[in-house]
């Protein structure tokens, strides 16, 4: 029988909150790895005052979109025991008496993503005979 070498274990996905002092959160975990990130960067531009037609960036956005999957069937725990840390990441945070959004770290192998969540979306799509939900696709 051929000796193959093993294969590398592939690195997991998940999501950390930053906390103040630079401190990070537990991981929340990814079941799956998403197919792939799409990462977008914007710059509002301003005209110079004074009347030139020179531009400058008044403000720049970052944007890492991508659709995670949620698999519970070989359990039968419902899945929104799993994907509800996820959807609390959009739940803000009291700061100087502020609601703010939590800062969020992705991370999956050696790729880092900090920002906050501005959009969740959940469609759960296969259910036990009892109703459960146990698979959820989502952005």
């Amino acid at each position: 029988m051929p000796n193959f070498p093993s294969l590398p274990t592939p690195a997991a996905a998940n999501f950390r909150i930053q906390m103040a002092g630079g401190r990070e959160g537990p991981p929340i975990a990814i079941h799956f790895n998403p197919a792939s990130l799409e990462y977008t960067v914007s710059n509002e531009m301003k005209n110079q005052p004074g009347g030139r037609k020179k531009q400058y960036v008044e403000k720049s956005k970052a944007t890492l979109k991508m659709q995670l999957v949620y698999d519970t069937t070989d359990t039968g725990v419902d899945v929104r025991a799993h994907t509800g840390p996820v959807s609390r990441l959009l739940k803000p945070v009291q700061e100087a008496g502020k609601p703010v959004p939590p800062t969020v770290k992705f991370e999956w192998g050696g790729y880092h993503f900090t920002g906050m969540v501005e959009q969740y979306k959940e469609v759960l799509d296969f259910f036990s005979a009892e109703g459960v939900p146990l698979r959820r696709i989502g952005t």
